[in-house]
This record gives structure tokens, C-alpha cells and sequence, in this order.
């Protein structure tokens, strides 16, 4: 649910004005306060918290499996390799914002590290998040000497055509780039597919290098999160809420002094690139608030709104490939073709909207069926014979 928050804007409009809002679109009061609340509360804390839950949910499968006298690793492997064909599917036929395909190559790395004592996966995560962030350093400083020799006087048509590029891929695009996005997006299903495919090897070098370690890192982080009871609720509510009071007020308060200089500074390419990347400490610190703070509602008893979110997240593949499809039908040429003719602040209506069919429909579905529909095509394809569908003839 808080991935669609911010996807929807990479869904709606070019997918420059994902992190930046003066790449696309208007800049008034509306607009930025969304953009705001996003970078502080939502962005990249919500990716964490679904990577360290992959993580967790590897390890838990693995333990099961291997109690249940069956083998950990062709189950695994099994399931990443179905992945895998799932999100390149999602990546080229539906939508290019897949996350799908780098935890299926990132959990293929992550299964090797299950067995190691939890001490020295904490230290094997760190060092990875820490190796993230120096690729992060090393990147944004090479740009920043190329912005700079750009800028000179003397400087070479190369140079100056290789600045360009930086910003049309990263920082400021040119509006022929912008131009030739809306067209695809506006046109035909089978060019903006052919697009997407072509462009797809592409990213996924670009996911590994620049997520890869992080992803990895969240990974590992999750399984110690579930070996230490941290994402299972065996805490003391108590603890839970010390852990999210500490994490908001650290966290909170530097994004929220970044998310300030970048609106003084009206968003310059570089500096919101850089700062977007390398505040990535601060939202993993959120993101365990966030997930503390869950922890502690779910702690105070059941509630129908609660059993409705727990519905949702058991259906969690089918809610994120089916939030793709039907933002893809509102939004791009060959559904409704709203496609960069809706404001930031106007696509809010559109996440509340998506909500609201997450929790409608998921709980009465599994309260019939055992699976979500994608969740069980999952297994399908991992195992290689049919599962079982209704719940009465899994429980009977």
C-alpha cells in the first residue's frame, strides 16, 4: 500500500519526476507538499521494509521446507526462477518500474547467506548498506566533475553532450525526452511493450549496481529481523514504541531538512539526485520505525481493519502486479490515457482508490481461497503440478 503511494507518480507521468518535482508538471503548493510528505515518510522506506520482508519470508519458507524433511534449495531456486519470469513478464508487457526481477536475483545471492549466526549477518548487512552508499558517493562525485567541466568555457562538445545526457537519464530532461516519453506512453500497447523489452536488459545492470548491495543488505537484515523476533511481534509493545520514537526522531527531522533546502533551492538536478540517494541511511532508520510502529498497533488486538491488511499482505504479489495493471489501464494510451494530464496532488484520489480495492477484495478471497490468484500461479510454476486451490480442500 505505501508502494503505490509512490508509484503512482512514475505510473502517471514521466518517471523523472519520480524523485524530482520540477521535472514534470506544476510546482504549486499542492504538488510540492505531496512530494514533501513523500520523501520524508514514504520514499525508499517502503521498499525497505518489502525487501527485509522477502528476506524474512525466505528464511521462513527454508526452515519450513526443511522440517517438513523436503530440500531448502530446490524449493528456493524453484521459486526465484519462477519470480524471475514473473517480474521480466511485469518489467516488459506491463510496466518498467519492476522490482520483481532484482529480488529474484538478489534473493538467489541472499539463500546463501541463511545459515550464517545472526551476529555476523547484522556485520555482512552493514558492510553491504555501507558498500551502497560509497557507490553512491563515488557516482554522484563523477557527475559532479562532469557538471563542472560541462560548465567551463572551453569545455568539449563530448563533454558537454555527455553532461546532457546525465541530466535527461537522472537530473533535468530535455523536453524532446519528455516529448518522446509521452508519446510512447500515450501510444499503442505493443510500442510501449517493444519499448520496455528493449530497454530492460538495461536496467536490470542498473538495478544490481545501484540496489543491489542495498536489496542484499535489507535481505539479510529481514532474516535476522525474523531470527530475533523484531518482525514476528514477539516484543513487548513497549519496545516496540521506544524503537519507532527513537528512529522518528532522528530520521524524521534530517529528511524533513533535506526535503526544505531542495524546495529553497527549486529542486537543482544534481543536488536532489545526490541527496536522494545518499539520505538512504535516514529512510532505512524510518523504515524500522515504520515496521516498529505496525508492530505495536498489531500488538494492542485484532480489529476488522487489521484483518483486512493481513489479508492484503498474504496477497501481497497479487496486489502489487494487479496495482500495476490497473494504474497502467488509467493511466497509459491503451486504457484511459491519462498519461501526464494529471497533477501530483491529483493522484492521490487514484492511491486511496487503489487502497481501498486492496482491502475489499483480498480478505473475502482468501477467506474462500488459500491463495491469491498470482500467489498460486507463483506456486505453480515453482513446483510444477497444480496446487490446491479452495481452502476447504487444503484444510480438510
Amino acid at each position: 500500500m505505501g508502494i503505490l503511494l509512490m508509484n503512482i507518480t512514475a505510473f502517471a507521468m514521466p518517471f523523472a519526476a519520480y524523485a524530482n518535482p520540477a521535472n514534470f508538471g506544476t510546482l504549486r503548493w499542492p504538488d510540492v507538499a505531496m512530494w514533501a510528505f513523500g520523501f520524508v515518510i514514504v520514499d525508499g522506506k517502503m521498499r525497505a521494509i518489502f525487501s527485509a520482508l522477502f528476506g524474512a519470508s525466505m528464511l521462513l519458507l527454508a526452515d519450513r521446507a526443511e522440517a517438513a524433511g523436503r530440500s531448502p534449495v530446490r524449493l528456493h531456486y524453484a521459486r526465484t526462477a519462477a519470480l524471475l519470469l514473473i517480474g521480466l513478464a511485469h518489467a516488459c508487457l506491463i510496466w518498467d518500474g519492476d522490482i520483481l526481477v532484482l529480488y529474484a536475483l538478489t534473493g538467489a545471492v541472499a539463500f546463501l547467506f541463511r545459515r550464517l549466526e545472526t551476529e555476523r549477518m547484522l556485520v555482512l548487512a552493514g558492510l553491504l548498506l555501507a558498500g551502497q552508499m560509497a557507490i553512491y558517493a563515488i557516482h554522484y562525485q563523477a557527475l559532479a566533475a562532469l557538471g563542472a567541466a560541462a560548465a567551463l568555457p572551453d569545455a568539449t562538445p563530448d563533454v558537454v553532450q555527455a553532461w546532457r545526457n546525465v541530466l535527461d537519464a537522472i537530473g533535468r530532461p530535455s523536453p524532446s525526452v519528455l516529448a518522446t516519453d509521452l508519446l510512447i506512453h500515450r501510444g499503442p500497447w505493443h510500442r510501449l511493450a517493444l519499448n520496455m523489452t528493449g530497454r530492460e536488459f538495461d536496467a536490470i545492470a542498473s538495478e544490481l549496481t545501484f540496489n543491489g548491495p542495498e536489496t542484499l543488505g535489507l535481505m539479510l537484515l529481514g532474516m535476522a529481523g525474523l531470527r530475533l523476533g523484531f518482525l514476528t511481534g514477539a516484543w513487548q509493545r513497549t519496545a516496540y514504541l521506544r524503537v519507532a520514537r527513537t528512529a522518528y526522531l532522528i530520521g524524521l527531522p534530517l529528511l524533513a531538512v533535506s526535503a526544505v533546502v531542495l524546495i529553497a533551492k527549486g529542486f537543482p538536478p544534481l543536488l536532489t539526485a545526490t541527496l536522494d540517494d545518499l539520505d538512504m541511511p535516514l529512510r532505512w532508520l524510518v523504515a524500522t520505525g515504520h515496521v516498529a510502529l505496525l508492530a505495536a498497533w498489531f500488538a494492542g488486538g485484532s480489529s476488522p481493519l487489521k484483518a483486512r491488511i493481513v489479508a492484503a499482505g498474504r496477497a501481497a504479489l497479487t496486489n502489487y502486479l494487479g496495482t500495476s495493471i490497473l494504474m497502467t489501464a488509467i493511466f497509459d494510451g491503451w486504457g484511459l490515457g491519462l498519461y501526464g494530464h494529471v497533477e501530483r496532488w491529483q493522484l492521490l484520489p487514484f492511491v486511496v482508490g487503489g487502497w481501498a480495492a486492496m482491502l475489499l477484495w483480498s480478505k473475502p478471497w482468501l477467506d474462500r481461497f488459500a491463495y491469491g490468484p498470482l500467489e498460486w500461479l507463483w506456486r505453480l510454476l515453482a513446483r510444477g503440478r497444480i496446487p490446491e486451490f479452495r481452502r476447504q480442500a487444503i484444510e480438510s
